[in-house]
């Protein structure tokens, strides 16, 4: 019975410094959002389903702030929170890409090489991308959460 009970301590703390571990790799940037890089190579559902799981979704560009925040916190290309659902490209949230109030494609895109997003980090720009490609992602918490660094 003791054994068990120590396991149990151990479960909840290891729980704890994980939950803890996660939450502090997130950046907040003003005016823009909090966001954490993964800079492991998956395809974007891989990479929607692991911010799903961090209780985030992938970035969503959607601002000229928040093009510039994404783009600051890594030198790759990042699959964002974009991707082509019955002809039309859609936020991971559902909006139409055109009802956000910033979009900006790199020239000659979207060239229909993909469904997927990633976002240039030199051109600040959008390019459709293969889904099962792998790349590096972002994910960004909802605004209503907490804010763990300022940058």
């Amino acid at each position: 019975m003791k054994g068990m009970q120590a396991m149990s301590w151990l479960l909840i703390v290891v729980f704890i410094i994980s939950s803890v571990a996660s939450e502090s790799s997130y950046t907040r940037i003003r005016g823009a959002g909090t966001y954490r890089v993964h800079e492991s190579w998956v395809n974007w559902d891989t990479a929607n389903a692991t911010c799903t799981a961090e209780g985030a979704h992938l970035a969503i560009p959607g601002q000229v702030a928040e093009y510039v925040a994404i783009a600051s916190l890594t030198t790759y290309h990042p699959y964002v929170g974009i991707r082509r659902q019955d002809g039309q490209f859609r936020t991971v949230n559902g909006t139409l890409l055109s009802l956000l109030a910033y979009v900006h494609w790199a020239q000659n895109e979207p060239d229909q090489s993909g469904d997927c997003i990633f976002l240039d980090t030199e051109e600040k720009a959008l390019y459709d991308f293969p889904c099962e490609d792998v790349n590096v992602f972002v994910c960004e918490k909802p605004q209503s959460d907490y804010e763990i660094h300022d940058k």
